[in-house]
């Protein structure tokens, strides 16, 4: 796969030409969208982040029922071991979460978990679903 592949191919649903949202904290003025495909995905699934339910929550806000919300992240291994061209890659060992770790950290903020993607041997993928 190219490095230039968008990964958010991989997991979108099959609904033609989807509404995106430009950015994180973009004034949406009310408006809800089919699908968020943003960098804070990374926010949720680090454990850096201190309060994943409320991030998760602005995203199930923006979203319309059924819409989804995807995040591709790394595996929690240690970084040594994700190598790309001899080089360690990757965000820090101990800000890596399994996909269960992701999961918990999203569903409180109103996401219900739908799949799981095997993106690259490195990365996961989970899509998680606006019910209500």
């Amino acid at each position: 796969m190219s490095s230039k592949a968008p990964h958010a191919a991989l997991v979108a649903p099959p609904k033609p030409k989807p509404v995106r949202a430009r950015k994180p904290g973009a004034n949406t003025n009310g408006a809800q969208f089919d699908e968020f495909w943003a960098d804070l995905g990374r926010s949720i699934s680090h454990q850096g982040l201190t309060d994943k339910p409320r991030l998760a929550r602005a995203v199930h806000d923006i979203l319309k029922p059924g819409g989804l919300f995807a995040i591709v992240s790394w595996y929690a291994r240690p970084r040594e071991e994700t190598t790309v061209l001899g080089e360690p890659r990757g965000p820090a060992t101990q800000l890596r979460m399994t996909p269960e770790q992701t999961i918990v950290s999203v569903e409180p903020g109103g996401l219900r978990f739908r799949n799981r993607v095997e993106v690259s041997p490195y990365h996961y993928g989970a899509v998680f679903e606006r019910s209500y």
